[in-house]
């Protein structure tokens, strides 16, 4: 038996300060494979694309490639944070909360790389977590 959702991924676009929902079909589907129960609470969040891509790139560093290599070498997550950090951080980004898509996307893909040849761990997880898609 499959692991049951958890969450709705729905895509709006903005015209004249409105919100309309991109394709209410998949959405509805999507409300369905909750099973929402009667009273049941939902917290909805809205953010721009380019944000919610950002935060997964971020979600992925922490939750994947940070983790798996605390793992395996005993340094604290703060402590190999740190290390790449130093190695990969662009100069012109004082943190990672204000690098763009295209660098985050740059850093992970240079943590995983020293992930694997200089600490010897080869970063695992689903493709749904490692590439965003609404």
């Amino acid at each position: 038996m499959g692991a049951s959702a958890t969450h709705v991924n729905a895509k709006f676009t903005a015209t004249e300060g409105h919100l309309k929902l991109c394709d209410e079909k998949a959405f509805r589907a999507g409300i369905r494979r909750l099973k929402p129960g009667d009273g049941e609470v939902f917290v909805g969040r809205f953010e721009r694309e380019a944000d919610a891509k950002k935060y997964h790139q971020l979600k992925w560093y922490y939750g994947y490639i940070v983790k798996q290599c605390v793992g395996h070498t005993g340094y604290t997550v703060i402590e190999m944070d740190t290390i790449f950090r130093a190695l990969f951080l662009p100069p012109d980004v004082k943190t990672l909360s204000e690098a763009s898509y295209e660098q985050l996307h740059d850093y992970n893909l240079q943590c995983e790389q020293y992930s694997a040849e200089t600490i010897g761990v080869v970063i695992e997880g689903p493709d749904s977590a490692r590439s965003y898609a609404a």
